[in-house]
């Protein structure tokens, strides 16, 4: 149940970021319309997060907002289990309810938990095995929209920040097979609006 208020208080807490996508004008623009493609005419979405809790500090409005409107698959890709302080096996757990708080099946979580990527403000996480992990999730469920952190991570944490640096390699330095299917794919940044880094969108 606290879980639950959580996420449901946030989705109604006064936005403080938004989200942007490259366009002519660099205004943001609402995500595409499901145009009878895969999985039963519904456009497959997926979050891309550092930590366990990411989803619903900073994605939930979005995240119910999707769900609410039926036409969009929605997935979450966690790349740590959020271990930091030993609880670990706790928070991941905790993320699976939220999710369902979020409308986001149990089955279409994954959380991660690899040596490169464990939690901390010290921990240097490995690009490779992020662009590695997120190109096999991508291809596997055939996504076409990613949600997730701008350059700042919205709270500065080098966690955020490495989730951003390794979606953004994905793009540039071979995410897919072919560019014309790496292309395809667009992404979206949650913007740290009280950072003046809102010019550095993904592309």
């Amino acid at each position: 149940m606290l879980l639950a208020g959580l996420a449901l208080g946030i989705a109604l807490l006064v936005p403080f970021f938004y989200f942007v996508h490259r366009s002519p004008a660099l205004q943001p623009q609402p995500l595409p319309s499901v145009q009878g493609i895969s999985n039963g005419g519904k456009i497959n979405v997926l979050l891309v997060v550092a930590h366990p809790d990411d989803e619903s500090m900073f994605f939930g409005p979005t995240l119910l907002s999707l769900a609410q409107l039926g036409v969009y698959n929605i997935r979450a890709l966690c790349f740590s289990t959020g271990n930091a302080d030993g609880l670990g096996s706790v928070r991941k757990s905790e993320m699976a309810t939220a999710c369902s708080v979020l409308k986001i099946p149990t089955e279409n979580v994954d959380v991660v938990d690899h040596p490169a990527l464990q939690d901390g403000f010290s921990s240097l996480w490995d690009q490779t095995v992020i662009v590695n992990l997120l190109r096999k999730t991508v291809e596997d469920h055939n996504v076409q929209v990613i949600l997730t952190f701008d350059s700042h991570g919205i709270s500065g944490h080098p966690n955020h920040r490495a989730v951003h640096s390794g979606v953004r390699a994905f793009l540039l330095e071979g995410g897919k097979p072919t560019e014309s299917k790496r292309s395809s794919v667009q992404v979206w940044e949650l913007v740290s609006f009280l950072h003046p880094s809102l010019h550095c969108l993904i592309h």
